[in-house]
C-alpha cells in the first residue's frame, strides 16, 4: 500500500543514507559464539578497507527511494562468500 503524496515533499527526489560500521568476528567452532577481533589499521591497509562505510540510494520520490533500499536489502542478504 502506497500512502497518497501530500504537500511535505513526498514527490521531490529523496535519499536513503546508510551508514556502516563492520565488526569481523570470529566463531568458536563448538558453540557458535562469536568472538569479536577487530581488524587492525594494518589488515585495513592490507586489504583496502575502510573501517565505516556510507551507502547512498537515490529515489526520484519517496516511495521509489523506499523501494530501491528494499532491493538493496535484498540483494545484501543474497551475498554469499
Amino acid at each position: 500500500m502506497q500512502p497518497k503524496h501530500d504537500k511535505r515533499g513526498n514527490t521531490a527526489p529523496h535519499t536513503f543514507v546508510i551508514r556502516v560500521e563492520a565488526m569481523l568476528a570470529e566463531l568458536h567452532p563448538k558453540t557458535g559464539e562469536c568472538m569479536p577481533r577487530p581488524l587492525t589499521a594494518e589488515e585495513q591497509q592490507a586489504y583496502g578497507l575502510e573501517p565505516k562505510a556510507v551507502v547512498v540510494i537515490n529515489g526520484f520520490d519517496r516511495q521509489d527511494a523506499i523501494r530501491r533500499f528494499k532491493a538493496w536489502l535484498a540483494s545484501a542478504k543474497d551475498v554469499q562468500p
